[in-house]
């Protein structure tokens, strides 16, 4: 528990000081307010949380011709399927993990309209 808070911690201000940065070098997001970096921090941490959740296993075959369909079933997946598991265990964690991240700024988000 004690390395997920320090997770939830550390990515955090990495995620402030890249927004901070980067509104500082380009002038793009023109932050005038602290709560406007806890709320990009939270479309930032939820947005890349999303993306290992999302991220195709590779094992559609929508796209794929007859040939290549006969040609897989030829082949013994068995260790691209136990590659597979374990990367998708990883992704989830990771999900997971970036998903708590957020959470914390995203209370604050919700606390500071609510006392506003």
């Amino acid at each position: 528990m004690l390395k997920l808070a320090g997770f939830v911690l550390v990515s955090n201000l990495i995620v402030v000081a890249g927004i901070w940065g980067f509104d500082q070098v380009t002038g793009l997001f023109g932050i005038t307010r602290w709560i406007d970096y806890v709320f990009g921090a939270v479309t930032s941490l939820w947005g890349l949380s999303i993306l290992f959740l999302w991220l195709d296993d590779g094992d559609s075959h929508a796209d794929a011709d007859k040939a290549s369909v006969a040609a897989s079933s030829l082949v013994d997946n068995t260790i691209a399927a136990e590659f597979n598991a374990v990367r998708r265990f990883y992704d989830s964690r990771m999900f997971l993990k970036l998903f708590f991240a957020g959470l914390p700024a995203f209370g604050i988000c919700v606390s500071y309209a609510v006392l506003s």
